[in-house]
C-alpha cells in the first residue's frame, strides 16, 4: 500500500504545499504543487513557491525526526514520476505496509512544527 500525505516541505530556503508518497516506512517521493490555488478564498501563493523544476527530481535532507523513524538522510523531491495505483512501477510495489505507523507519528510532528511556524510566521507578519 502506498500512503499519500498532504504537508507543507522546506526544501532550498522555500516552502513548499508537498504530497509525500510513502511505503514500507520509506519516503517514495515528495512532490510539490506544480500550481498554487490563487483564486475565490485560496491563496497559496501568500505562503507557498511553486515547483518551476518540471519533470525534474532533487534530493531532500530529511528533518531529524523523520531519519530516525525512517533510518534515511535524504528523499527524492521534485515532479517524479506517477505513483499512482494504476501505473505499471506502482503494481510492482504494491504489497502490504510495514512501518507505517513510526513514521505517521513523525510527519505529523514534522507537519505540527510546521504548522506553528507559519502561524507564528504570520503572527508576526501583523505585529
Amino acid at each position: 500500500m502506498i500512503v499519500d500525505v498532504g504537508m507543507p516541505w522546506i526544501h532550498e530556503n522555500s516552502r513548499y504545499n508537498c504530497r509525500v508518497f510513502i511505503q514500507h516506512g520509506k519516503i517514495l517521493l515528495i512532490r510539490p504543487k506544480l500550481y498554487l490555488a490563487m483564486d475565490g478564498n485560496y491563496r497559496e501563493g501568500r505562503w507557498f513557491a511553486r515547483w518551476m523544476k518540471r519533470g525534474k527530481v532533487e534530493e531532500t535532507v530529511l528533518p531529524k525526526i523523520i531519519r530516525v523513524a525512517t533510518g534515511e538522510d535524504k528523499a527524492p523531491f521534485g515532479d517524479g514520476p506517477s505513483l499512482h495505483p494504476s501505473a505499471p512501477r506502482a503494481k510492482l510495489r504494491r504489497q502490504h505496509a510495514s512501518g507505517i505507523s513510526m513514521l505517521a507519528r513523525a510527519i505529523i510532528c514534522v507537519m505540527l512544527s510546521l504548522a506553528s511556524w507559519v502561524v507564528g510566521a504570520r503572527t508576526q507578519r501583523w505585529k
